[in-house]
């Protein structure tokens, strides 16, 4: 089994999937070709196998601008594979909230500048 297995939604940073998550708000449903303007981005319920995020939200507590990431949420079927992508651009986490097992992640909510719905 898969340590993401049961968790929908991905988080891409810097090209790898650092974190996999149960609840995503704020992503827009598909329309229209991109947009023009999103909502912060909140993660729930979510495993950080690999301590990327919560690394990134350490390294903001001390001036968010020079911090600023691009990246994508991905919606995953039972198998894994690609559903949605939403890429996001020039984000930094606002809230991060530690979990209690099984999830590393309580809350994770991400500030961007803009994004895009990729078409598949």
């Amino acid at each position: 089994m898969h340590i993401y297995e049961g968790f929908p939604y991905r988080l891409e940073l810097g090209g790898e999937i650092v974190a996999a998550f149960t609840t995503a708000r704020g992503l827009r449903p598909p329309s229209g070709e991109g947009l023009k303007y999103f909502p912060n981005i909140t993660l729930l319920n979510g495993k950080d196998d690999t301590g990327a995020v919560s690394a990134w939200r350490d390294l903001v507590t001390g001036g968010a601008e020079q911090y600023r990431k691009d990246g994508a949420v991905i919606r995953v079927n039972g198998a894994g594979n690609a559903l949605e992508r939403w890429e996001f651009f020039e984000a930094f986490p606002r809230i991060f909230e530690d979990g209690l097992p099984p999830y590393d992640i309580k809350e994770v909510d991400i500030v961007v500048e803009r994004t895009e719905r990729v078409k598949r």
